[in-house]
């Protein structure tokens, strides 16, 4: 069956690896999916079609920028989007969260990580029944291997990708990659009052975690969530222990990938590192010390042009980034970039 017009998806998800995981498991469905790095992107991307191009859109609640109820209530507002039906995407379980989604507009719940079963039927169930049965295609990649991971369990993380080995694989690079300077934060973290940014990395590494079957790591993030809402002394111990804990899974969690990973099939690095034979080690120096230029020169360049493709360049150069800035910088560059400050963004760059 080939794809028709009424296949089309709107996702306004501002993670990465989220934003992966459902466009993989959505194109082997056979839709067609437009992403949103957050609701006013989602927004501007709705404004730039005619009504009906869109057929339903996924919508992130916890996003910077515009968050997925702003988004929603904005796209009520406007008599032409009445019909597109907004499902909701989130971490959160609570009963209270799925009445201010409906609230808001919206007509449907799924909690990450969702089965992608649940997704489908989800999807069959609000797009019009005229229109073609969802096609659940055989993933040409359905064969892997693991080792016997202490602190993840594989089973379920193959559950969340319709056990595609191949992204599966790719997920968990990105885990160990973006997660590894987290672990940063989470170590230096000691307040009991949580400001905006890592509440966002505390949900956004609660949705991660179970997605690849890293549970007691998505159970601890659920346990800090609640115990922030909850306490006001500035003194309690609970919340700085869970940060230790959580630390402390994190870390071996990513030590155990790392360890895989380096013999994993597929998993070089997507730079390709020079031969020691054919480069003399000032050579190497001197062309990586110009590739970090080359790095830093286009992400002022997107900054200053205020392009969202700055998010997606930060992400893929974090580990150079880190080495190269010093660590208060890169915290307060990483902050500025995932809150779309890039003025901010620009003006750490130029003093770096």
């Amino acid at each position: 069956m080939h794809l028709d017009q009424k296949n089309r998806i709107l996702l306004a998800e501002d993670n990465e690896f989220n934003q992966e995981l459902v466009i993989d498991l959505l194109s082997e469905a056979g839709f067609s999916v437009t992403a949103a790095n957050n609701g006013q992107e989602a927004l501007q991307l709705l404004a730039q079609h005619a009504p009906d191009f869109f057929h339903i859109i996924l919508m992130d609640l916890e996003m910077p920028v515009m968050d997925g109820y702003q988004a929603t209530s904005t796209i009520r507002q406007q008599s032409i989007f009445h019909a597109i039906p907004i499902i909701a995407l989130t971490a959160h379980e609570e009963p209270a969260t799925k009445e201010a989604c409906l609230a808001s507009g919206m007509q449907d719940y799924l909690i990450k990580p969702f089965d992608p079963d649940e997704l489908h039927a989800c999807l069959q169930k609000w797009l019009n029944h005229t229109q073609r049965e969802i096609a659940k295609k055989p993933n040409a990649a359905t064969s892997g291997s693991y080792p016997q991971f202490q602190h993840i369990d594989t089973s379920m993380g193959l559950r969340s990708t319709a056990n595609n080995h191949s992204l599966y694989l790719q997920l968990l690079q990105r885990f160990a990659t973006a997660q590894r300077l987290n672990l940063k934060q989470i170590r230096s973290q000691h307040a009991t009052q949580l400001d905006q940014n890592f509440q966002r990395l505390i949900h956004t590494l609660k949705g991660i975690g179970a997605t690849i079957g890293a549970s007691k790591i998505a159970t601890l993030c659920t346990e800090i969530e609640i115990a922030a809402d909850k306490i006001a002394d500035p003194h309690d111990v609970v919340l700085p222990s869970l940060f230790t804990a959580l630390a402390f899974e994190l870390e071996n969690t990513l030590d155990e990938l790392d360890a895989f990973l380096l013999i994993a099939p597929n998993a070089q690095t997507a730079e390709a590192k020079p031969n020691p034979d054919c480069m003399s080690t000032s050579k190497q120096d001197t062309s990586q010390a110009q590739k970090t230029r080359d790095i830093l020169n286009t992400l002022k360049k997107l900054l200053q042009e205020n392009d969202s493709a700055a998010v997606n360049l930060f992400e893929q150069q974090q580990s150079l980034l880190a080495s190269t800035l010093e660590n208060q910088r890169y915290i307060a560059l990483q902050n500025a970039i995932e809150n779309y400050d890039f003025e901010l963004a620009s003006r750490l760059l130029d003093a770096a």
